[in-house]
């Protein structure tokens, strides 16, 4: 799933991060070389959490209760959870709205 989901996300990545958009990937891989890998291939420039953990042990998968990979999260510019996404094409279409309303003071 990542594979599939890997192009697109950074699309939507270099479309909106001038526009607020932030990523913060999750590996769930064992070894790092192999997540260096894929975020190379793969484009991803944005900041992503490896502690060679699996899911349920996981500190920060287990904070979001990500019940594994290719889930998408959306939290707002003030912390607040606003969704959960399977699927690049309903991400794109759920941040538009978003991304284009102003910061809050």
């Amino acid at each position: 799933m990542c594979i599939e989901q890997a192009p697109v996300i950074a699309e939507i990545y270099a479309k909106n991060r001038s526009r607020g958009l932030q990523i913060l990937g999750i590996s769930l891989d064992d070894e790092r070389a192999a997540m260096e890998t894929f975020r190379e291939e793969h484009g991803q420039t944005w900041p992503t959490s490896f502690t060679g953990l699996r899911s349920r042990k996981d500190p920060v998968a287990r904070i979001y209760r990500a019940p594994g990979v290719g889930v998408i999260y959306v939290v707002d510019r003030d912390g607040i959870f606003r969704g959960m996404h399977h699927s690049p094409d309903d991400l794109a279409a759920f941040l538009e709205p978003w991304l284009a309303a102003p910061a809050s003071p």
